[in-house]
């Protein structure tokens, strides 16, 4: 099927801001902490676009899907509204080669859906649009990649007073992931996010959120485990372009020895957005020698009468309190999975009922109980 006009010019709005983004070098600012060769993008740069659907299982309740070449005009026109190919080289990489499909919740409904990726292709972007007044559930399952690095994205487009909890899990193992999430929030519209990565190997997340209007609500959660020889960054941007918007980040991650976890955190505060409140804290807890981690948050304040405010800490866990549980007959690697349980528990307790809280944090805490944080 022969791609529509929104979708050829968003392609071509990609292919032209490609080359003033330039291949990321080791040594950029940007990739300052995650080195880019692994992810091969010279591979998938000299590569065609990906044509259909293919390498996306959905089940979906209450949801329209389809392919891209299938979506109404509401959707195309959002295209590019909330991930667009401006955000960066990855993102533009990702217009130009993915392969493109929809969600729409329509105004008024609530729906679900589930997004399970499946081997090839190499690139994939998923854009769901939410009606006025409507509520999403939405999971994103990324499982292990096979040999080749894999470069996706998810961008949501949130219409004035709709709700959404999204869910992304990276999970497994395998080459180099980079995930994408970029969100566009309305008038009175509310997010809550969760990422949850336990990923084998290299793994970089790009996450923006941009709250184009007044009264948005965002909560962006993360729980993460780096395995020994693993690599884990974050990068996440929480932008208020419109007054009376709050934003929240709180992301925690467990260090095993050889692994590595970095969080990149910035608010911005555009001209004009007065009484934005923003909140942003990192923490990593180290489970041994020879792991590390780095919590770099920033601000970017160009309004008056706004709360911004953050909070980073990095510390290894406490052995006392391992002593202490060894001593009444808790094995070493349950002890480290109850002291995690503890750290986690916060960011826990910041879901809503409608995902299985315990669930989840046994899923982040399950490498614990093995001998990776020895």
């Amino acid at each position: 099927m022969a791609e529509a006009g929104p979708i050829l010019s968003f392609r071509r709005r990609a292919e032209v801001f490609l080359p003033e983004a330039g291949l990321p070098r080791e040594g950029d600012e940007s990739w300052r902490y995650t080195p880019p060769e692994p992810f091969e993008f010279e591979n998938l740069l000299s590569g065609e676009a990906v044509r259909d659907s293919a390498g996306i299982e959905v089940e979906a309740d209450g949801v329209r899907w389809g392919p891209m070449e299938e979506a109404p005009g509401e959707v195309l026109a959002e295209l590019g509204g909330g991930l667009g190919p401006e955000a960066g080289f990855a993102a533009a990489l990702n217009a130009a080669r993915a392969s493109l499909s929809f969600l729409l919740l329509e105004k008024g409904s609530r729906g679900r859906a589930v997004l399970r990726r499946r081997g090839s292709p190499r690139a994939l972007r998923v854009l769901a649009v939410t009606g006025e007044d409507s509520e999403l559930q939405l999971e994103l399952v990324a499982g292990g990649t096979g040999r080749e690095p894999c470069l996706d994205g998810l961008e949501l487009v949130l219409g004035p007073g709709s709700r959404a909890v999204v869910l992304s899990r990276a999970r497994g193992g395998g080459a180099p992931r980079l995930q994408l999430l970029g969100c566009k929030l309305a008038d009175g519209a509310d997010l809550l996010h969760l990422s949850l990565a336990t990923y084998r190997g290299l793994l970089r997340e790009e996450t923006s959120v941009r709250l184009e209007g007044s009264r948005g609500r965002a909560l962006l959660l993360g729980m993460a485990h780096v395995g020994g020889g693993s690599h884990h960054e974050s990068r996440l941007l929480e932008e208020h372009a419109r007054a009376d918007t709050v934003s929240e980040v709180l992301y925690k991650a467990t260090v095993a020895p050889g692994g590595r976890s970095v969080f990149h955190g910035l608010i911005r505060i555009e001209p004009g957005a007065i009484r934005s409140d923003a909140f942003q804290a990192a923490r990593a807890l180290l489970l041994a020698r020879g792991a590390r981690a780095d919590a770099l948050p920033e601000l970017e304040i160009l309004a008056d009468e706004v709360r911004c405010t953050h909070a980073a800490a990095v510390g290894r866990i406490d052995e006392e309190t391992l002593f202490y549980l060894r001593t009444r007959g808790v094995p070493r690697d349950e002890a480290v999975a109850l002291v995690a349980e503890g750290f986690f528990r916060e960011v826990a307790d910041r879901l809503p009922p409608s995902l299985p809280r315990e669930e989840l944090l046994g899923q982040v805490t399950a490498g614990l109980r093995g001998t990776a944080h020895r």
